[in-house]
C-alpha cells in the first residue's frame, strides 16, 4: 500500500499539465545546427523525423510552447536493490527477451520499482536520469496511479468528483 502525503491539488495539477492537448505545431520548424536546411521538416511531422525522434522528444520546446515545472528542493532518493530481470514473452507473435523487446520498441528509459526500491533502471538513445523527455501517454498512466493512491488514502473521494472540488480556492 502506497502511503504518501501530497496536497489534494497535486495529482490533479499533474493531470491537467500532462493531459493537456498537444498544441498544433503547424508553422513551427526545427532549427539549429542539427538539421540540414535542405532537409528541414515542418510541424508535427518534424518531431518524428527519421533519426531525430529521440532527440526531439527530449526537446519538445522546438515544436510547441512548454512549461518547466521545477524539481522539488529536496529530492526523495529511492533505495536501490538492483538485480537482473529475467523475462521472456511474445511480442509481434515471436518469443522475445526483455532486452530484445526494449530494443525493438525503441524504448528510451526503463524502470522497475518494487516495494519502494529501484530494481532495474536503464536508459537508451541518449536518454538518462537527468534528461527531460516528452511523456505522452506514460504521463497519463503515472497520473492515474497517483489518483488511485490518493483515492485509496482518502485524499480524493472518487474519479467522478468534479475537479473544482480539489482546486485551491
Amino acid at each position: 500500500m502506497l502511503k504518501t502525503s501530497f496536497p489534494r491539488s497535486c495529482a490533479l495539477l499533474l493531470s491537467a499539465v500532462l493531459a493537456a492537448p498537444l498544441v498544433n505545431a503547424s508553422g513551427f520548424t526545427i532549427t539549429g545546427s542539427s538539421v540540414d536546411p535542405d532537409e528541414q521538416q515542418y510541424g508535427f511531422e518534424a518531431m518524428f523525423a527519421e533519426g531525430k525522434r529521440f532527440e526531439n522528444f527530449r526537446h519538445l520546446e522546438r515544436f510547441t510552447p512548454t512549461k518547466t515545472i521545477p524539481a522539488a528542493t529536496k529530492a526523495s532518493v529511492l533505495p536501490r536493490d538492483e538485480r537482473p530481470v529475467i523475462f521472456e514473452g511474445l511480442y509481434m507473435g515471436r518469443k522475445t527477451t526483455l532486452d530484445s523487446f526494449l530494443e525493438q520498441t525503441g524504448t528510451a528509459g526503463f524502470l522497475i520499482i518494487q516495494q519502494g526500491k529501484v530494481i532495474n533502471e536503464r536508459y537508451f538513445h541518449g536518454s538518462g536520469p537527468e534528461a527531460l523527455h516528452a511523456s505522452f501517454s506514460m504521463g497519463k498512466s503515472f497520473v492515474s496511479a497517483l489518483v488511485g493512491a490518493a483515492i485509496e488514502e482518502g485524499v480524493i473521494n472518487s474519479v467522478d468528483d468534479p475537479i473544482r472540488d480539489y482546486l485551491p480556492s
